[in-house]
C-alpha cells in the first residue's frame, strides 16, 4: 500500500495557513516548528489538519476541515440529487474521514459522519470560511 501522508497547519494568530515547506516540523508532542525559528502549540497558536487521501472533482487535495459539497440522491434509481454540505472530520466510529453536516455538528452527538460519494466538490475550509457551515 503506498498513500502520502500530508497535513496542513492553520496559525490562529495570523488567521493563515503556514507556507508549505520542507521546514515544518510536527512532533508526536503536538509542537509546530517551522525552520527551526519558533514552535506553536497544538490547540492554543496552531491547528493541524491532515490530508483525507481524497480529490475533489477538481483535482484539489480534501484535508479534514474542509467544507465540501456532495450530491446526495433519495433513491439508487433517482436521476435527481441535491447538494449537501458537509464538514470533512475524523470519524471515531467508522475510523475514517467522513462527512459531518451542520445538525450533526451542532448535536453533538457521538453520531458518526457520512460517506463523501463523488463528485465531492471543496467550498473552502472551517479556518477561513466558517460561515460556508450556516
Amino acid at each position: 500500500m503506498n498513500r502520502e501522508i500530508k497535513f496542513r497547519v492553520w496559525d490562529k494568530k495570523k488567521k493563515k495557513f503556514l507556507k508549505p515547506t520542507n521546514r515544518i516540523k510536527i512532533t508526536l508532542d503536538g509542537q509546530v516548528t517551522q525552520a527551526g525559528k519558533w514552535a506553536y502549540a497544538v490547540d492554543k497558536k496552531c491547528t493541524i489538519q491532515q490530508f483525507t487521501g481524497l480529490e475533489d472533482k477538481d483535482g484539489q487535495d480534501i484535508y479534514e476541515g474542509d467544507i465540501v459539497s456532495v450530491k446526495l440522491y433519495n433513491d439508487w434509481n433517482d436521476d435527481v440529487a441535491y447538494d449537501v454540505i458537509h464538514l470533512v472530520q475524523w470519524c471515531d466510529v467508522h475510523v475514517g474521514f467522513r462527512g459531518f453536516t451542520k445538525n450533526m455538528i451542532e448535536s453533538k452527538s457521538k453520531m458518526s459522519g457520512a460517506g463523501l460519494p463523488n463528485p465531492i466538490t471543496v467550498l473552502g475550509n472551517y479556518c477561513e470560511n466558517p460561515e460556508l457551515l450556516k
